[in-house]
């Protein structure tokens, strides 16, 4: 089988590509990078090439769109430009295929207390983040495609795993000294997706060859306290036995407001801010269901798994 990956160089196009590749399939794919990353097999085919552009037609059974710009800190514009604009013309060059497959997000929730369910998607537009409405927009570029290939979609929730070069640096900027500075009100509920776990769910929907076009949450069975993740993980990583020190609700809270308008930091702004106060659960139970999907991994048996290759490369 041929299979083709946007965003191969990147992380979760890179774990695609590996496990596709020692199953023996044919895997091909581009990004922005000059070459493959070393850790990516190298029966894989590669070429340079921006998804903003125009593409030439795929020659693929089945297309991976994983290519995103993932930034909350990028104006709307960039970000339509490459996540809504960038998957029209993956389309357009899809036309051959059988099979389109694209890695969305669960920024397309405005979270609430209860699990979100694939048709809650959207529904407060307004409220997401810049990222979630690209995303979303993305997802409607696919759906009202008219070609004949079918298409699903996966919403995964803060991947993580080995070769994590966006998720893992941002929470290690939390760890000052021999301590971990997080507020006070923590999400104690919280969905993760280990990346093997999406990797397991796209190779289920490509073996099980549904009729259907569909959608799916996507993510690990355990449903998080985020306060006892970064303590392990970060600890594990920094190899320190670090202490959590929380910063007042009202404290951080008021920090956050104040940033806002004068974009000190602007990678600390109120969505990132919510992702680390808000409960933010998927509910799986359709993937499941549907795909027979089980997901192996979760935090506790693989963060050390992480810290280890931290420390084979150096940091």
């Amino acid at each position: 089988m041929k299979i083709f990956l946007t965003g191969i160089t990147g992380f979760v196009g890179g774990a695609a590509a590996n496990h596709f590749a020692a199953l023996g399939h044919t895997v091909y794919g581009i990004g922005r990078k000059t070459a493959l990353p070393y850790y990516i097999s190298e029966s894989c085919g590669y070429s340079q090439a921006d998804i903003c552009s125009p593409l030439k037609d795929i020659d693929a059974d089945i297309i991976i769109h994983a290519a995103a710009e993932v930034s909350d800190t990028v104006s709307y514009k960039h970000a339509c430009k490459v996540n809504v604009e960038g998957t029209a013309n993956v389309l357009g060059a899809a036309k051959n295929s059988k099979h389109f497959i694209y890695i969305s997000s669960s920024s397309v929730y405005n979270f609430k207390e209860e699990e979100m369910i694939e048709s809650e998607a959207g529904l407060e537009f307004n409220h997401l983040s810049v990222y979630g409405k690209s995303k979303w927009l993305a997802e409607e570029v696919i759906n009202k495609n008219e070609s004949d290939f079918k298409r699903t979609i996966f919403r995964p929730r803060a991947i993580y795993g080995n070769h994590d070069h966006l998720l893992l640096p941002r929470l290690l900027k939390l760890v000052k000294g021999n301590k971990i500075f997080v507020p006070e009100h923590l999400s104690k509920q919280i969905s993760l997706t280990h990346v093997n776990n999406l990797i397991l769910a796209i190779e289920l929907c490509i073996n099980r060859q549904l009729e259907a076009s569909e959608i799916f949450n996507v993510a690990d069975k355990e449903v998080y306290d985020l306060n006892k993740v970064l303590t392990a993980l970060l600890s594990a990583v920094t190899s320190k036995q670090l202490r959590t020190f929380s910063i007042p609700s009202l404290v951080f809270e008021s920090f956050i407001a104040i940033n806002d308008k004068l974009k000190l930091f602007p990678a600390l702004n109120r969505f990132a801010a919510s992702s680390l106060t808000g409960t933010a659960v998927l509910d799986i139970g359709k993937i499941s269901k549907t795909l027979g999907y089980i997901p192996k991994k979760n935090f506790l048996n693989s963060y050390f798994e992480i810290a280890d290759w931290v420390h084979n490369e150096k940091g």
